[in-house]
């Protein structure tokens, strides 16, 4: 089991991280969500900045580490998660060890869910032969998901439960487009950060 703090954009994302995160590493999660949003620094700006002060709020209250992701479509230029990296390097150097994943949902966290069609069929009681649109061919798997929630028997279920449902039943190695989605990347520095912590 493990204690994680986990920061993202917002309340879709604090339903999606936790269960993906728990199947990568195969233990149990208890998690503690953050928007970035609603972290406002008195001095600095900058996501660099924000990951050293959540590495030592982390640490500070004894956690195991802390999941940090960044939606693209909200990243137009592309340095956000670069700056995530340099935070935890910089972490790294002041002797800061805590585990510290980060990763780029590319757009945002739903192409990790219908990037495993059979997980997304079966948490939201789809047919077997229902047509699952690969993330890779759709520019905004937010749309298609909600579209296909719409269409299924669990409409009038809270959204976030139901993606947190299907988040539950994502299998990596089923996970079509791991590397334009972002999720290949995100899954190598999870088990690099927290299989290296238990060594």
């Amino acid at each position: 089991m493990r204690t994680l703090l986990f920061v993202a954009d917002g309340p879709l994302d604090e339903a999606i991280l936790p269960p993906i995160v728990a199947t990568i590493l195969k233990c149990r999660v208890i998690s503690e969500f953050w928007a970035w949003k609603n972290i406002r620094l008195h001095r600095g700006r900058g996501y660099e900045r924000k990951l050293s002060y959540l590495l030592r709020s982390a640490s500070s209250r004894e956690l195991d580490g802390i999941v940090a992701i960044i939606d693209a479509d909200k990243d137009k230029r592309r340095n956000r998660v670069k700056s995530l990296r340099d935070g935890r390097k910089k972490a790294r150097s002041g002797g800061l060890n805590l585990p510290a994943a980060v990763g780029q949902a590319v757009p945002h966290g739903e192409a990790w869910l219908i990037a495993d069609a059979d997980a997304v069929k079966a948490g939201l009681r789809l047919a077997a032969d229902h047509k699952i649109p690969s993330p890779a061919a759709t520019p905004d798997p937010k749309s298609v998901l909600t579209d296909l929630y719409r269409e299924s028997p669990l409409s009038a279920e809270r959204r976030a439960d139901v993606w947190a449902d299907i988040a539950r039943r994502v299998e990596p190695a089923r996970c079509r487009h791991k590397k334009e989605t972002g999720y290949g990347a995100f899954q190598r520095d999870l088990n690099a950060e927290f299989r290296s912590s238990e060594t």
